[in-house]
């Protein structure tokens, strides 16, 4: 897995969840990053990127697809939110996920 991308469709506009699994030099940077396609109106076109400790596809496929789902479920302004004070709320389904989630950068 090199990159997974889906476009989700809100009521407030698209937004865009893509999961890299990339080579910098000789370390791995997998993150995924969450932004609103173009200015929609979600107002400025904002967004946040969340780091992982890990580059192995099925965990960055999980983690890829808990964004998509929360994302769906209208949770796009709340996930911007916390991950600006560095906390996102994860539910119990994927809470197994949440020690490879080190950071998040918006």
């Amino acid at each position: 897995m090199d990159t997974i991308t889906t476009e989700v469709p809100t009521s407030e506009g698209d937004v865009m969840v893509t999961t890299k699994a990339r080579a910098f030099f000789i370390f791995n940077r997998p993150h995924t990053s969450v932004m609103p396609v173009g200015l929609s109106r979600f107002g400025m076109k904002l967004g946040f990127q969340a780091w992982y400790n890990t580059a192995e596809p099925p965990v960055l496929e999980d983690l890829h697809w808990f964004f998509v789902e929360e994302i769906a479920g209208g949770n796009f302004k709340s996930m911007l939110a916390n991950a600006k004070v560095g906390v996102i709320d994860i539910p119990p389904d994927y809470e197994r996920l949440r020690h490879y989630i080190v950071g998040f950068k918006t």
